[in-house]
């Protein structure tokens, strides 16, 4: 892939709206001034703020945001609102060349997911504007990975897992990340903008959804083959659904893979370039990233 510059004092961030609308306006504000008081300028995206149903307005304006945000030259990173659901009813409109020629960053998670894994350039899985910076105090872990990474992270730079993570399979894997929100990925199987799997680390999170929905879904991705296909399996979280070490063991029983790590809805979270190779040691509980992204 093609790189990007790292963010430097000065800069334009762009919050756009490509999922479901903002429903906290002094979020919105809060996270304004957030990046204002870090030296940053901000653009808010002119249609940011619809809203049309569960949609931030309707195709036409969030994918017009997307594309003023790529094409505007004053832009450097684009910073996804919330999440929701919306970003699948824009991917076959988004053309590869134009992305690629005026790349920038671009950043989010949840919904997101659907358009991280779809870009011909390095995206983050990231914290998101309204719901990550507009709160009255920043979480320390997402505020320090997200300014360690904007601002020129450099190879090899190692990610933790939780203090109480776990280990579903033992060993080291490398390969490429890929993935986010398992209920998105879902939703792109079978189509033409499902991952590429293979030989890739496999980040999975989701938030709060039963069990036999969780059951399901992994059901899903083991009969497409998926988890013979990965490397290695990074399970982030599911909310406050718990599952057991078995139950993920018995999806995916061979390649290395651990659980409990910063990359999910929780108030802590890691920004992580999707797209570029990690090697996974599944035993320290460790992704670390050993390809420079800028």
């Amino acid at each position: 892939m093609k790189k990007i510059s790292p963010l430097k004092k000065g800069d334009t961030i762009s919050i756009i709206s490509p999922a479901g609308p903002i429903k906290d306006i002094k979020a919105l504000n809060k996270a304004v001034s957030y990046f204002e008081s870090k030296g940053y300028k901000v653009k808010v995206s002119p249609n940011a703020l619809a809203q049309e149903d569960y949609l931030a307005g309707d195709d036409d304006f969030r994918f017009a945001d997307l594309l003023e945000a790529f094409e505007n030259p004053e832009i450097k990173a684009i910073l996804c609102s919330r999440g929701g659901y919306g970003c699948a009813r824009l991917l076959h409109r988004i053309n590869n060349d134009f992305i690629y020629t005026n790349q920038k960053m671009f950043l989010g998670h949840s919904d997101i997911t659907a358009i991280l894994n779809n870009f011909p350039i390095t995206t983050f899985h990231a914290p998101m504007a309204v719901s990550d910076f507009g709160c009255d105090e920043v979480d320390a872990i997402t505020e320090k990975s997200f300014f360690e990474v904007i601002e020129g992270i450099k190879a090899p730079y190692l990610y933790e897992a939780k203090k109480d993570f776990k280990v579903i399979n033992s060993g080291e894997a490398n390969g490429k990340l890929v993935g986010g929100n398992l209920s998105v990925l879902i939703s792109l199987m079978g189509t033409e903008y499902a991952p590429d799997f293979g030989g890739r680390i496999l980040l999975l999170e989701d938030l709060n959804e039963p069990l036999y929905k969780i059951d399901r879904m992994l059901t899903q991705l083991k009969l497409a083959g998926v988890f013979e296909r990965i490397s290695g399996l990074v399970v982030a979280d599911f909310g406050e659904t718990e599952v057991s070490m078995e139950f993920l063991r018995s999806f995916c029983s061979q390649k290395p893979a651990f659980y409990g790590f910063y990359a999910s809805h929780a108030k802590s979270k890691y920004t992580l370039p999707i797209g570029v190779e990690y090697i996974l040691d599944a035993d320290k509980g460790t992704l670390e990233l050993v390809q420079d992204v800028f």
